[in-house]
């Protein structure tokens, strides 16, 4: 069974967490391969450390691509609920306009659904962002620990 974060709350903890600690991975091989171009570092030390760093990577990338997957569901969910929202918004402006509800009831409810699109949209959008720098931490550190040197 995969990841299953209990709250949106949990989720966005486990994805800054996550991505932190990617972003510290990523600074170090950066590093690293300054340290290696600079010949600071040897051939032989820069592949031993990349080797360790790819050993490390494969096992926190199963919970990384977990954490994407868990995201990009979340997303989609949030973006079905933002959709449904605003059709509700559109139906609460015609039945205004048609005379069915009053101006009152029509001020109250959709301000409501207008709150609630809000704060739907928004985690939307930090749900996006979170999944953007994870996934491209994971392809940074992808590709910095399948280098090899070149002598």
């Amino acid at each position: 069974m995969g990841y299953d974060p209990l709250s949106d709350a949990a989720l966005i903890s486990d994805a800054e967490r996550m991505l932190r600690y990617l972003t510290r991975v990523a600074a170090e091989l950066s590093k690293l391969a300054q340290l290696r171009a600079e010949g600071v570092v040897s051939s032989k030390v820069y592949e031993e450390l990349i080797a360790e760093y790819g050993n490390k990577f494969e096992g926190l990338l199963l919970k990384a691509d977990e954490i994407v997957l868990a995201l990009r569901d979340r997303v989609k969910g949030l973006s079905s609920e933002e959709s449904s929202l605003s059709r509700t918004l559109e139906v609460l402006e015609i039945r205004q306009a048609i005379g069915d509800i009053d101006p009152e009831r029509h001020r109250v409810e959709s301000g409501l659904v207008s709150l609630k699109l809000g704060d739907v949209r928004g985690l939307r959008q930090r749900f996006e962002e979170l999944n953007t720098h994870v996934e491209g931490n994971i392809e940074e550190i992808s590709r910095a620990v399948s280098k090899r040197p070149r002598g």
